[in-house]
């Protein structure tokens, strides 16, 4: 279990946060304002040679990594991709190194769409059997693979956060985690119903249930499809992380209009009564009645998708995402002594290329804190879609911060 696994299982969890939450210490001077960018360096594209998909984020699931994708269609041994089928959304694993992500070269003949114009890959495999990782919901048109609708809509299953884990025993290797989707509608991939409600999912694994087959993959299964309801905000689906056994949930409104927070003790998390939320810069059992309340809102992100997580190194939160509709290939970094803030202003730190689909050509911006093996590092893993007219690319790059001495030397 590699070390950044001992930070955000939730069994193990309680005793790093006591000792680091809300604080800030050998590293005050490098959080004068937001941390400065060292380098970025591509690493390589995730991929799952026999499958191309939107948008993924991962999460630590045991000694390896879980990856939760978007859209999915199957590729051919010859690397085309067979267009008209796609199920909505797929997960992987990927395995980790004392050293990281096991990225391996790539052959000169091992060159398919997704992996065109790299070096390096990061292997995922899993056995998704073709169909969609989070169940569906006949209430949202669940009879086929895509949440196709009869008169030509459809419900995707499209998470902008992966899984959050609230307990791991390394004893059984049993692990427990939620998601919350929001239940968007498209018309060809324009929103119909712009602040949807929200589905819960569980998400478990049982390696005496599953048997030693690496392939097998998480089985999910609702909480409640409609968890939060239309127009109000869903929590958890813009970010999560755990703090002394408090999941702090984010939410954002369409287009990242608006942000709020929620807390509630991970046994709870299943009941709604249980659920606080951070109003008027308290804490309060009262949910916002619309995301359109602005006492609701804080300031912690730049509107677009983006990973929330805790960096021991800082001493502080981290918000890592892109713009509103995350057009231009441009992260942003925004940081926090708190959940609930005062948050810094996102400010812009790396741009990256875009594909060659015009109309969308990146978006769905992540961190992925669990890649990296030495907390206390400043190294953080990012990617993101890079949307081709051929499919989809997920291009990793490492970051390196300067050390708090390097800015204030300069």
């Amino acid at each position: 279990m590699h070390l950044t696994s001992l930070i955000f299982s939730a069994s193990l969890i309680a005793s790093t946060w006591a000792t680091s939450t809300n604080v800030r210490t050998k590293h005050d001077k490098c959080l004068v304002g937001n941390p400065k960018l060292k380098s970025a360096t591509l690493k390589g594209t995730a991929i799952e040679p026999t499958l191309n998909r939107d948008g993924c984020g991962s999460t630590a699931w045991g000694d390896r990594i879980l990856w939760v994708c978007r859209d999915t269609q199957p590729v051919f041994p010859n690397g085309t991709t067979n267009k008209p089928a796609v199920w909505d959304g797929s997960a992987s694993y990927s395995n980790m190194t004392h050293e990281g992500p096991a990225f391996i070269p790539i052959p000169p003949d091992g060159q398919v769409e997704d992996n065109a114009g790299y070096t390096h890959e990061l292997l995922l495999y899993g056995n998704n059997h073709e169909s969609p990782f989070y169940v569906l919901s006949d209430e949202f048109c669940g009879n086929n693979s895509a949440g196709l609708c009869p008169n030509g809509l459809r419900y995707p299953r499209s998470p902008d956060s992966p899984p959050l884990v609230t307990s791991y025993d390394e004893g059984t290797g049993m692990i427990t985690a939620y998601t919350w989707i929001k239940n968007k509608l498209h018309d060809n991939n324009t929103n119909v119903i712009i602040n949807p409600s929200t589905a819960l999912y569980k998400v478990t694994w049982s390696p005496m249930v599953e048997g030693a087959d690496s392939a097998v993959l998480p089985k999910t299964a609702f909480v409640s499809p409609t968890f939060f309801q239309e127009n109000e905000f869903a929590y958890g689906a813009a970010g999560n992380i755990i703090v002394n056994d408090t999941a702090y949930l984010w939410a954002q409104s369409f287009l990242g209009a608006a942000t709020s927070l929620a807390r509630v003790p991970l046994s709870g998390i299943e009941d709604l009564s249980r659920y606080e939320y951070y109003v008027s810069g308290a804490w309060t059992s009262h949910m916002p009645s619309s995301v359109n309340v602005t006492e609701a809102t804080i300031n912690c992100t730049a509107g677009g998708q983006g990973t929330f997580y805790y960096s021991p190194a800082w001493s502080s939160y981290v918000w890592i995402g892109g713009v509103g509709q995350e057009i231009n290939g441009e992260f942003f970094v925004s940081t926090s002594p708190a959940p609930e803030g005062p948050w810094t202003t996102p400010e812009h730190f790396l741009t990256v290329p875009l594909g060659n689909y015009t109309e969308i050509p990146a978006y769905g911006f992540q961190a992925h804190p669990d890649l990296v093996v030495d907390e206390n590092s400043n190294d953080m893993y990012i990617s993101y879609t890079k949307k081709m007219t051929t499919g989809y690319q997920t291009p990793l790059y490492l970051l390196e911060w300067e050390h708090c001495l390097d800015v204030v030397n300069t």
